[in-house]
């Protein structure tokens, strides 16, 4: 019977053989998956943004543009006490409506409670700037006050 060869493979080998197989799987990977993509995005549909024109009133609205319905809803932003009965009269009888509890300041201040169509207030830009600047008037100056009943004193720098 012969005699079998023993063939005695390094760890460097070992090593340098599953860097290659797994380069190998690496690469064919990557290149399935940008194949992929790109049939993806041949097959995407490109559809024209919808366009929301917004309906601005410096007032509450009677009647809706959309559908006639009115008058429209105040709409309240925050978490409202849903157990209260004048929030559930006010509510039932279409006076008000829920708008979510996240406030950016662009949200829309009525709502038609039959189709939705959202009303929004022109922004108040000169009073909210009015406001920023006598909000930022005020923090220095209480500042400067709180420092000076600690005991410390305004230094000019030369």
């Amino acid at each position: 019977m012969p005699r079998k060869k023993l063939i005695r493979i390094n760890s460097s080998h070992f090593q340098s053989l599953f860097k290659a197989i797994y380069s190998f799987f690496k690469s064919f990977g990557k290149y399935h998956s940008y194949q992929w993509q790109k049939e993806q995005k041949e097959q995407v549909i490109d559809l024209p943004p919808i366009k929301k024109e917004r309906i601005v009133s410096t007032e509450r609205p009677n009647d809706c543009s959309k559908c006639g319905h009115g008058p429209l809803a105040e709409i309240l932003y925050g978490l409202p006490d849903f157990k209260d009965p004048e929030f559930q009269r006010a509510q039932a009888a279409g006076e008000i409506t829920c708008g979510g509890c996240c406030i950016t300041g662009m949200e829309a201040k009525w709502q038609c409670v039959e189709c939705g169509q959202k009303v929004w207030q022109p922004p108040l830009w000169h009073e909210k700037q009015a406001l920023a600047r006598y909000s930022s008037s005020y923090r220095k100056r209480l500042f400067e006050e709180t420092m000076k009943a600690n005991g410390f004193q305004k230094k000019e720098m030369s």
